[in-house]
């Protein structure tokens, strides 16, 4: 097993140094993936696709995931390439949202939205419908 997690290791550091290259989504992508059409049609700038090799292991390229917002939605920093430094939002599906100019930018806004109790509040409630099946 040793030498198995040693060739994922190696393999996934390969992967983070390889540059985070993603191009624009267009607006007929948009329904191929979870984002919502009017969202895009406000920012289009915001959202892109990056199309992985089929043989990554990883599937890092530059992306290090550093959380996730449940289900299928993560975020990361993007440690190589011409964003790097930059955070994003991703439906792990091969699109990606951009979120931040930086870490420092993503976790301030994030402390800000923690900090309104009322953004707690209405996000514990939606949630709390969700377990139970209500809408």
């Amino acid at each position: 097993m040793t030498g198995a997690y040693n060739c994922f290791q190696e393999a996934y550091k390969r992967s983070l140094k390889k540059p985070f290259t993603p191009r624009r989504m267009m607006l007929e992508e948009v329904e191929k993936f979870s984002f919502f059409k009017a969202a895009y049609e406000q920012e289009p700038d915001k959202y892109f696709i990056y199309e992985k090799e089929d043989d990554d292991i990883c599937g890092t390229d530059g992306f290090f995931l550093l959380g996730t917002r449940g289900c299928q939605w993560d975020f990361g920093l993007i440690v190589s390439g011409g964003r790097t430094g930059q955070v994003f939002d991703t439906d792990n599906e091969g699109a990606y949202a951009f979120t931040a100019h930086s870490f420092n930018e993503f976790y301030r806004e994030w402390l800000d939205w923690l900090s309104d109790t009322e953004n707690v509040q209405r996000e514990l409630e939606k949630w709390r419908k969700l377990r139970l099946g209500r809408k």
